[in-house]
């Protein structure tokens, strides 16, 4: 079976649990190419990530054989050695000459580099077809920092709050500061419990793993209780150095009221344009020039990639709910924050934070 091109789970289950106990030995042999996958949430890619852990001695299972041919994401795609060592039949069953010729095409066009790395380097691809900014751009600026470099720096925070099927996000964005040489991002969001398995099923992405590895918050009853968001908010901002942040003023004025009284000022971001845009424009420029950073964190990573935006005539962007499939709440919330950052990081110069280098 061709397992990336299943589009769930499914067949697999069907065809592996259980059925070979009637047998003394079973064996099943499974194949496949890289999948088109940029959610990371099919069938196709848990068994990959499965087989290269046992490949990697972290996953022990006597069960399994296991073997990849594929290009790492760094390498040089146009390096012919490499083409051998990922493609064992090559110059046997498939002629060198095919795959200069492909290499060509990719050289000269972003959709067949794509198709290259896809079908010939057997590289997973990560890009929406439909979106705001490719999830290789996510990938390639994950930091290597802990939370625990993070604590005492200031930082601009931003909420995005939910009704009963989007999810709460936050997000904490530290400017460069003393200690910090670059934008940091933190982000965070919260679930609904009664409904989360519900959830689960409709929007295909594991948010009981994430609410275990502490990217997610459940909260009781079948809509986000705010109380556990602003608890969450008051300890985070003895952690860290609160300045002014930014939220959505649908439905979050009681909550943003009962900040204040806790010293935690927010502002209102409205939902447009003119507000959004120069910061989404701002997170793309400092991303793409190697100045923003964030964690790895798969929860924001699925929100980041399921953005998508609407654009006027002047290119001016904003993300646009009703048009992405899945949720990007927890991206909002980043934009919210950095709409304050971009606003109020203007007025300080960083020379008065750290002096003058060279």
């Amino acid at each position: 079976m061709e397992l990336h091109a299943q589009p769930n789970r499914d067949l697999w289950d069907i065809m592996t649990f259980g059925a070979g106990d009637a047998r003394r030995q079973p064996i099943w042999w499974v194949i496949t190419t890289a999948g088109d996958d940029p959610d990371r949430k099919s069938i196709g890619w848990e068994i990959h990530e499965k087989a290269q852990k046992i490949i990697s001695g972290e996953i022990i299972d006597p069960r399994w054989y296991c073997k990849i041919y594929g290009a790492p994401e760094d390498a040089d795609i146009f390096d012919e050695e490499l083409w051998y060592k990922v493609n064992p039949s090559l110059g046997h069953t498939i002629p060198i000459e095919k795959i200069r010729q492909a290499a060509i095409g990719a050289r000269n066009s972003e959709a067949e580099e794509r198709l290259f790395r896809w079908l010939r380097l057997n590289q997973w691809i990560a890009l929406k077809r439909i979106g705001w900014l490719p999830l290789t751009l996510w990938d390639s600026t994950v930091g290597k920092w802990s939370k625990a470099d993070l604590v005492g720096k200031k930082c601009y925070p931003g909420l995005d709050l939910s009704s009963t099927t989007d999810l709460t996000g936050l997000a904490l964005v530290f400017p460069p500061q003393e200690g910090l040489e670059d934008w940091r991002v933190l982000i965070e969001g919260w679930i609904p419990e009664d409904n989360m398995r519900e959830r689960i099923q409709r929007d295909g992405v594991p948010y009981d793993k994430w609410v275990n590895q502490g990217f997610l918050h459940a909260t009781p009853g079948n809509v986000v209780d705010y109380d556990f968001v602003e608890a969450r908010i008051i300890t985070l901002s003895k952690q860290y150095k609160f300045l002014h942040g930014g939220t959505d003023p649908w439905n979050s004025r009681m909550l943003t009221q009962r900040l204040q009284k806790e010293g935690v000022e927010f502002l209102e971001v409205q939902q447009n344009m003119a507000n959004m845009s120069p910061a989404m424009k701002e997170i793309e420029r400092l991303l793409r020039s190697g100045q923003y950073s964030h964690e790895a964190n798969p929860l924001a990573r699925w929100c980041f990639g399921n953005v998508v935006t609407a654009v006027d005539g002047n290119e001016n962007i904003k993300p646009m709910k009703n048009k992405s499939k899945d949720r990007i709440d927890l991206t909002v919330a980043w934009i919210n924050a950095m709409s304050i950052a971009v606003r109020l990081e203007d007025k300080e110069s960083v020379y008065e934070t750290r002096g003058v280098r060279s």
